[in-house]
């Protein structure tokens, strides 16, 4: 991006579980909605670097720093080096107890940036909060050693500057800048939501302890979590469980697509959506892969046969009949079926819902086909090709080797495909400009080239694509194939729900040790199911 903006690939995520905070490499804070993750942001350099506000500390001297996370948790670390001196700068925002439960006690709304300083090093400051969006007009005051911002009943303050701080009146607003140069010492910059009566009672340091614990108990380090099955990617698989968790409000459960709101599908263009509010389609798949690695507590149509609608994507235009619409109305009522005859679950009309079922099948192999393509395709009676076909044998509705199934993947291949990344689509869909190849489509042709089989592919795509996460193992929604850069909001729970499920698929081609022994899809999963089994297999 040009100016003053960072790539989307630049920043980490930090957050507790009622919202999510971006912190770039720079050491800034460019993106945070409070007290909660669809509230209005804070700070939101990210989308206007200008007026946004942010809440900077680097190096002078030292602009751009090694960024980590501290080994299986959401607490960032990043590290400034200049000829006199190092600082690290360690993020968090603070969590407490335990995670997998949840609970009705507000999330404390703060950020802690705990500043080491070995040799000699001057630190740089910038606090310049930015209230709703940036539209309220917003003040700044010293307040003994507490500064305090204020927009009406809004306020932010921040301890740990005290007297090193003045503020700059500029045309977008109050700034606070501060300059320091402690040596050998710790020091803590605390910023939370609320007056200076609400101040934290705990220390950095005591945040940080709890923080740190809280996490890695719920990763399972202390459950004897055993990720093996994913070697070499067992860090990235695990970087996903957190990002997963990091989406997820912790009074309801409810799981957020993604951090942030109207990051660019395609840079200068209108793609830009709000992505902070929870899809079933995308909380649903999501849940399956958390229960997948063993995070259970995260994972508590019968009328719609042959109805237009707008399709998984959100399609503009009047509605039309979507093969992928009709294909989950068929696992619905093949699911409900299931647990009627297996589990005893009521069926209000048992009958009735295997002549849907059986209705809805026809419909999509009869209607969804084409046969000049060789492909099931996008929607009834045209000829566009959409990636969510390449989940027709995980959903189970044929088998992965029916020829069918076969030239649905080798044409999404052949039509779908950049650089080993796959678009949802390719067709005019309404929009102007064009989208980038979409992560989690990515992450469905390896399933399903696991699935069949065809593992070299499968193996080649992964770790192709895994090779393109940012430097703290984060995916945004899409990726432009020509240049690698990050495009939509981020971090994207479709991505990284999409990087766990693969990596199953593929221990599970390659005959290794997985924590789901018969994956939805396979063989052994559609013995169970009492459904026609692949020979080869």
């Amino acid at each position: 991006m040009s100016g003053q903006y960072l790539p989307i690939s630049e920043y980490a995520a930090i957050g507790n579980l009622a919202t999510v905070a971006l912190v770039a490499r720079n050491g800034s804070i460019d993106w945070c909605c409070l007290p909660h993750m669809d509230d209005p942001s804070v700070f939101g350099a990210l989308l206007d670097d200008r007026r946004g506000g942010r809440f900077r500390v680097h190096a002078t001297g030292g602009e751009t720093g090694e960024q980590r996370y501290l080994p299986a948790t959401n607490v960032v670390e990043t590290t400034f080096k200049t000829t006199d001196g190092v600082l690290t700068v360690t993020d968090l925002m603070p969590v407490f107890g335990d995670l997998r439960q949840p609970t009705d006690q507000p999330a404390p709304p703060e950020m802690h940036r705990l500043l080491s300083v070995t040799g000699s090093v001057e630190v740089s400051v910038e606090w310049s909060p930015r209230f709703d969006y940036a539209r309220a007009d917003t003040s700044i005051e010293r307040e003994g050693q507490t500064w305090v911002a204020r927009a009406g009943d809004r306020v932010l303050c921040l301890d740990g500057v005290g007297s090193d701080g003045t503020v700059a009146e500029g045309e977008d607003g109050p700034t606070l800048r501060a300059t320091f140069v402690p040596e050998n010492i710790t020091r803590s910059l605390v910023t939370w939501w609320g007056g200076p009566d609400e101040r934290p009672s705990r220390s950095t340091e005591d945040v940080l302890d709890a923080t740190v614990t809280a996490w890695r108990s719920w990763s399972g380090q202390d459950r004897g979590f055993d990720r093996s099955w994913a070697a070499p990617y067992e860090e990235l698989v695990l970087r996903s469980e957190l990002a997963l968790k990091l989406l997820c409000f912790r009074p309801t459960g409810a799981i957020a697509a993604a951090a942030t709101t109207s990051l660019p599908e395609t840079i200068g263009g209108i793609r830009n959506w709000d992505y902070r509010f929870t899809w079933i389609r995308d909380a649903s798949l999501t849940v399956q892969a958390l229960r997948a690695v063993g995070h259970e507590d995260e994972a508590r149509a019968c009328e719609m046969v042959g109805q237009p609608d707008d399709g998984i994507w959100e399609m503009r235009g009047e509605p039309r009949h979507y093969t992928y619409s009709q294909l989950m109305l068929w696992v619905g009522l093949d699911r409900a079926i299931q647990l009627a005859e297996r589990y005893g679950f009521d069926a209000v009309d048992l009958d009735r819902w295997r002549r849907s079922r059986g209705e809805v099948r026809d419909l999509v192999l009869e209607r969804g086909f084409d046969e000049d393509r060789g492909s099931f395709i996008q929607r009834f009676g045209e000829h566009e090709l959409d990636a969510t076909n390449l989940l027709i044998p995980i959903h189970e509705l044929l088998a992965v080797d029916d020829p069918r199934v076969q030239s649905t993947i080798d044409a999404t291949i052949a039509g779908l495909t950049e650089d080993d990344l796959v678009y949802r689509y390719v067709m005019d869909d309404g929009l102007p400009g064009k989208e980038g190849a979409f992560v989690l489509c990515t992450f469905w042709l390896v399933d399903a080239l696991a699935l069949s089989g065809r593992v070299n592919e499968a193996r080649r795509v992964f770790e192709k694509l895994c090779g393109r996460a940012n430097h703290v193992g984060l995916f945004s929604e899409q990726i432009d194939p020509a240049t690698g850069e990050f495009l939509g909001n981020f971090p994207q729970a479709f991505s990284h729900l999409g990087l766990i499920n693969s990596a199953i698929y593929l221990a599970y081609a390659e005959g290794r040790e997985r924590p789901v022994e018969a994956p939805v899809g396979t063989p052994e999963h559609r013995r169970e199911a009492g459904r026609p089994v692949p020979a080869s297999r």
